[in-house]
């Protein structure tokens, strides 16, 4: 007669070894990547051979020249050009979206 716990105990035996093969595969693999990015210090990371990311932030005179338009198109009322600048995502008093802040300046330049 066939014990019916035979099978159940070598169906969790091999789930055991395929686990325990996947853990010591997760831990080789990344060794064997010599120049993988997750391996490298932080200044090789931002070294001079990297030149082609692109800049973080503005520069000063690119500032200037934003807040220059900013300020004219806002004195000019032109709604239009002066919400041009603003992002599609741009939120006033943390809740309005541009829909919201349109209607405001529109209301606001037609006074």
């Amino acid at each position: 007669m066939k014990n019916p716990l035979e099978g159940r105990r070598r169906e969790i035996g091999m789930k055991s070894i395929v686990f325990v093969l996947w853990i010591l595969i997760a831990l080789v693999v990344p060794l064997s990547l010599d120049d993988s990015i997750a391996l490298r210090s932080v200044p090789d990371a931002f070294s001079a051979s990297n030149r082609s990311l692109p800049r973080l932030m503005a520069t000063e005179q690119e500032v200037r020249g934003f807040f220059n338009e900013y300020i004219e198109r806002y004195n000019k009322m032109d709604t239009e050009g002066f919400l041009w600048l603003f992002s599609l995502k741009a939120k006033q008093n943390q809740w309005d979206g541009l829909p919201e802040i349109r209607k405001i300046y529109s209301d606001f330049s037609s006074r």
